[in-house]
């Protein structure tokens, strides 16, 4: 069978239900940073986030049994400590496996094209100072080429 490829201006069906992926994730499963079922699950996390708040709500439970009972819930609770702990992820201590808990995926491009930023405690009040600062910063410059023309 022959095939051309083709570009086109009508977007399909689906197209409102894609997820921008971070390319740099591949370097950090390359540069061993993650393992290959750390990978896996952040991208299925990454995949079944909400795109407007880039956070999910998800039990150990439940995650076993989407991915088929491919990890065992102690499994999943192993990996989604890791991601917490190397910063991908963040979700607020919980008890038992069965409860539902929110998780939240740093880095996640929301749809309103600003993205999901995990920090630390500590860092919490210098990232604020910091981003307040790069807002006046481009005021004070939109305001200036306004002047100037």
């Amino acid at each position: 069978m022959k095939m051309k490829i083709i570009e086109t201006e009508t977007s399909p069906e689906t197209a409102k239900n894609y997820v921008r992926l971070r390319r740099g994730i591949i370097d950090h499963l390359t540069e061993e940073k993650l393992t290959w079922d750390e990978f896996s699950l952040l991208e299925y996390l990454i995949i079944r986030a909400n795109p407007k708040n880039g956070k999910l709500f998800t039990s150990y439970n439940l995650l076993s049994n989407e991915t088929h009972c491919r990890y065992s819930i102690n499994r999943i609770n192993k990996l989604l400590l890791s991601l917490k702990e190397k910063l991908y992820i963040y979700y607020p201590e919980h008890k038992g496996s069965g409860k539902p808990f929110e998780v939240s995926i740093d880095k996640y491009p929301l749809s309103n094209k600003l993205y999901l930023k995990i920090i630390e405690d500590n860092e919490a009040e210098l990232f604020t100072r910091k981003q307040n600062f790069v807002r006046a910063k481009k005021s004070l410059v939109k305001g200036l080429s306004i002047d100037n023309r």
